[in-house]
């Protein structure tokens, strides 16, 4: 008899007949070049973590920069939430969430501006540390 790590190995563990097979269409994506897609006009940014691990720092009328830090907290399970694109802060409000439930989650709407800035970090520690190894 095999053992666990040996059927898994052999692909006979979770075996079942059947499966989805669906036609080779590539021919409408393989004839045409690659493109890239126009920014949307404006962006909904849920903010989950604001008012219990985190609070906002920017406010309706800021503009910001791709990558800008729109949430600042503390704490092991504390993540940042970054503005995905340069724009104007339009609204901060609840907004349908895109979980099942729907329940309203806050939210930042950012009027993309189309230009696409981005933030450039310019910390001597943080550069030395985290960005430099991933140019080398």
């Amino acid at each position: 008899m095999l053992t666990l790590l040996e059927q898994i190995d052999k692909g006979t563990l979770w075996h079942a007949a059947g499966g989805i097979h669906p036609p080779q269409s590539k021919s409408a994506s393989n004839t045409t070049p690659i493109s890239k897609i126009a920014l949307a006009k404006q962006y909904y940014v849920p903010l989950p973590q604001v008012g219990e691990n985190a609070i906002l720092v920017v406010k309706v009328g800021d503009y910001v920069l791709k990558g800008q830090v729109l949430t600042h907290g503390n704490g092991a399970f504390y993540l940042p939430v970054h503005a995905p694109t340069s724009g104007t802060i339009t609204q901060i409000a609840a907004h349908p969430s895109n979980h099942a439930s729907a329940l309203p989650l806050l939210t930042c709407t950012i009027e993309a501006d189309g230009k696409d800035l981005c933030l450039i970090m310019r910390h001597k520690r943080l550069q030395n540390s985290i960005i430099r190894p991933f140019y080398r």
